[in-house]
């Protein structure tokens, strides 16, 4: 009720269409998972693709990093979610195996069994004030899940599961994504890490990379060159801007073509900084934040007040008592070389495209944590550009057009759903009007009360209340879950009126009679 859903076939069926093209040139800016899928997606299609990242290599051995620096394991990495509407676009280019989503790896569903820490005693919880903390005093852990396909489709040919949900560890994803394009692609994807986007000549096709600055923090010797060092014009048939937020693809893009509009609808206040390595004690196997991949345990810690508190272990320990005091310890030291991390910004842009140029991933549709959607929407759009390769015959200049014609509703309705949600919960101020925060408000305690009434009346439809289950889903398109949480938000709206309305009637009923 209320839903637009898209069939089965219509979501899995896109690799059977990939047909190898006469080769040409794509070159993608970003090595994250949104830039690996789409070089994957395109080397499946007969491209010779060059992925260019500023970072340095998640692959040492096998890639090529000028600087042989080694990655910083902890730089950014956290929790996330990922589910099928983003598992799909791996395995359609054969990348479904990476080991955080195998059931005898270290992949965790949200299907699995909670388990907390304990209830927090009351002086937990008042160092937990004083500390500034605004995470829940408890933490959970989930048992291994099993990757699983999708849903069997019901008899209207829809999928009414969203199937599994997998808790994987940012940069370790990141990770497996590149060794499984270098694996199954060897020889038509070449990845290029310490390579910053420094131009780009649109008209020309044709970019310029280069060695990006080093830290301040490194030593003189280990700067080197203070400037960025120019690599040389690499030529392009297509390019792929999947850089990130801070996008240098969309800057440049922008810059040059004044019909692109980018605009901060909502910047998280909340602050973080990760942990991992975290030795695993036998004696809390089943109390930990998260197991990556080398049996190591990471962290987040968030919401922090002031992250120079010297008080800061002891506030920890007693805000979280059963946690191993030697975890603490160490996340402590860890904290201290790392500067906070902001959770995202909710980005608009007015397109998603330029002169055989498309925006990808948090390049083109930023978002924050709210939703816990940003890798699953970024995954799902470079499918959905996939599609319109098909849709096109790879008519490179058809396609990008094409791709934000289809791509930039849902990806918008996404948007606003999240800053409804983050604008709900927060106070108003000089960026949220007082009407932005009761509209919001208003509109997701409506919808709640309706979709909490659907599930009592129709569970087989709606089997539990709120919407977040649906994002969840590949088969609803996210234009669609906005549709029916505004439909629904007006059922409810129209019924408390029909309420109050019969109840004044009554009461003036009454009156008359008396």
């Amino acid at each position: 009720m209320f839903l637009r859903r898209r069939s089965i076939s219509t979501v899995t069926c896109a690799s059977a269409h990939i047909k190898p093209m006469p080769k040409q040139k794509a070159v993608v800016i970003g090595a994250g998972p949104a830039g690996t899928l789409a070089a994957m997606y395109l080397a499946k299609r007969g491209y010779q693709v060059d992925v260019f990242e500023r970072r340095s290599s998640s692959a040492p051995s096998k890639a090529a990093s000028p600087s042989g620096c080694v990655p910083n394991k902890v730089q950014h990495t956290y929790p996330m979610s990922i589910s099928m509407r983003g598992v799909i676009g791996l395995r359609e280019v054969g990348a479904d195996k990476l080991p955080m989503l195998h059931t005898e790896m270290k992949g965790v569903a949200f299907n699995g069994k909670v388990m907390d820490m304990g209830a927090p005693s009351p002086s937990a919880t008042a160092a937990a004030n004083a500390l500034g903390v605004g995470i829940k005093t408890e933490a959970r852990s989930f048992e291994v899940g099993k990757f699983a396909a999708a849903a069997p489709s019901s008899g209207a040919g829809v999928s009414t599961d969203p199937g599994p949900s997998y808790i994987v560890d940012r940069i370790a994803l990141g990770q497996q994504m590149v060794e499984a394009a270098m694996s199954l692609y060897e020889g038509k994807i070449s990845f290029h890490f310490d390579q910053q986007l420094m131009s780009v000549d649109f008209d020309g096709r044709s970019a310029v990379f280069g060695t990006p600055p080093k830290k301040p923090s490194l030593t003189t010797e280990q700067q080197g060159a203070s400037q960025a060092s120019a690599a040389g014009s690499v030529e392009y048939d297509l390019l792929v801007g999947a850089d990130g937020a801070n996008s240098r693809t969309q800057a440049l893009l922008k810059a040059q073509d004044p019909s692109l509009t980018v605009e901060t609808r909502y910047e998280s206040l909340s602050t973080y900084k990760a942990i991992s390595g975290l030795a695993m004690d036998p004696w809390h196997a089943g109390l930990v934040f998260f197991i990556v991949e080398d049996g190591t345990v990471s962290a987040m810690v968030s919401g922090c007040r002031n992250w120079e508190d010297p008080a800061l272990a002891e506030n920890l320990i007693a805000a979280y008592p059963t946690v191993p005091k030697p975890w603490i310890q160490q996340a402590v030291e860890q904290m201290k070389a790392q500067e906070p991390s902001a959770f995202g910004r909710n980005i608009h842009c007015s397109k998603l495209h330029g002169n055989r140029v498309v925006l990808l991933g948090d390049s083109g549709h930023a978002v924050t944590s709210v939703l816990g959607q940003g890798c699953n929407m970024a995954l799902e759009s470079v499918r959905a550009f996939n599609q319109v390769l098909d849709d096109t015959g790879d008519d490179l200049d058809l396609a990008p057009a094409l791709y934000t014609k289809r791509r930039l509703a849902d990806v918008h309705a996404l948007q606003k759903l999240e800053f409804m949600e983050a604008v709900s919960m927060l106070a108003p101020s000089s960026a949220i009007s007082l009407l932005d925060k009761a509209t919001s408000l208003l509109t997701t305690r409506l919808q709640l009360l309706v979709s909490v009434v659907l599930c009592k009346l129709l569970p087989a439809t709606h089997p539990a209340p709120g919407y977040r289950n649906l994002l969840k889903d590949p088969c609803v398109p996210f234009s669609s879950v906005r549709g029916a949480v505004l439909t629904q938000a007006v059922a409810g709206g129209a019924f408390l009126l029909l309420v109050v309305a019969a109840v004044g009637l009554a009461v003036a009923g009454k009156g008359a009679t008396a």
